[in-house]
């Protein structure tokens, strides 16, 4: 209950970003990390006392029914600290989009091969090129050929209708 307090404050310190303010995905990206890193700063701290203190208090409660349990404060701070860091690096990790940026972008796909590792500076050139659009902050495939072969799908042997000018 106190771990889903300290998660709903968090949530509190999201602030809705304007996608049609944001400049550039860049911009976003950055906006949305500076976003994560208070959320960070916040929520390691409130996991460590929420793990320290929960665990005294569990340890109080549990004394007669499973034996003698000792938590010294110490050790629970200890613990807290260790669980506090881990559990705001899963969230920011998993759950923003400036970490899954992180993970999946700048990790696992050029890892794997399937994008370079010099991802924005790929993604500004296929600008340029004429290759993605950029709609406010974020980038769009122009081509829908191009969509249908990248997903995997079949291309019709027919022409594909412009769809701008």
């Amino acid at each position: 209950m106190r771990a889903g307090l300290v998660l709903g404050l968090v949530a509190t310190l999201e602030t809705p970003i304007d996608l049609g303010r944001a400049a550039t995905p860049t911009d976003l990206l950055a906006v949305n990390r500076s976003i994560v890193v208070r959320q960070a700063l916040f929520l390691a701290p409130m996991l460590t006392l929420v793990i320290a203190f929960g665990g005294r208090l569990m340890t109080e409660l549990l004394q007669g029914v499973v034996g003698p349990l000792t938590w010294p404060m110490a050790d629970g701070l200890a613990l807290g600290a260790v669980g506090g860091m881990a559990g705001a690096l899963s969230y920011a990790l998993a759950f923003t989009a400036w970490g899954q940026w992180v993970l999946l972008t700048r990790v696992w796909l050029p890892l794997t091969g399937r994008l370079p590792w010099a991802t924005v500076a790929f993604l500004e050139d296929a600008y340029r090129r004429g290759v993605l659009r950029q709609v406010g902050a974020v980038y769009q495939f122009r081509h829908a050929r191009l969509q249908r072969h990248l997903r995997g799908r079949p291309t019709d042997q027919g022409p594909v209708p412009r769809t701008g000018p």
